[in-house]
């Protein structure tokens, strides 16, 4: 179930998904998929979203408020 959102500065489309993220990345700069992570957070992503690429909003991961 995709969640749509829409980027206020830009009218752009987002999609949120639930990233697994490492405890240890506590900078959105540096927090990235960590596939056995139990840790799961929401995360922005510009649509279109390609298949094997992922475009962060202004190229960084975004915490949902």
């Amino acid at each position: 179930a995709k969640d749509l959102k829409f980027d206020l500065e830009t009218e752009e489309e987002l999609e949120v998904r639930s990233v697994r993220c490492s405890p240890s990345d506590e900078s959105l700069d540096k927090r990235g998929p960590v596939r056995n992570s139990s840790i799961v957070k929401p995360m922005y992503f510009h649509l279109p979203v390609a298949k094997d690429a992922v475009k962060f909003v202004e190229d960084k991961l975004k915490e949902l408020p």
